[in-house]
């Protein structure tokens, strides 16, 4: 049963998603609790929607852009991430 998932934005690019999504399924393959999905976009709609409204939709984010060089805080999504609170077995 999946605990947590996550929701993670990259550039529509087999340079950016390929090892994003590999490392989704390592990640899964350890932490079954975890499921955590990529979805991909082009490169020119980052430029269309602030990095702040992303980061307000999405747990983490993939960017490797020349004009993105202002992100809303380092690691901004993932520093209000919090694990779930388990409630003891009956």
């Amino acid at each position: 049963m999946t605990a947590v998932e996550l929701r993670g934005i990259g550039w529509d690019h087999p340079r950016c998603m390929a090892p994003l999504r590999a490392c989704a399924e390592a990640w899964a393959a350890a932490h079954p609790a975890v499921a955590l999905a990529w979805e991909a976009r082009p490169l020119s709609a980052f430029e269309d929607q602030p990095l702040e409204q992303l980061a307000a939709s999405y747990d983490l984010l993939a960017i490797d852009h020349p004009s993105r060089s202002r992100a809303p805080g380092p690691a901004a999504s993932a520093s209000r991430w919090r694990p779930p609170t388990r409630s003891p077995a009956s």
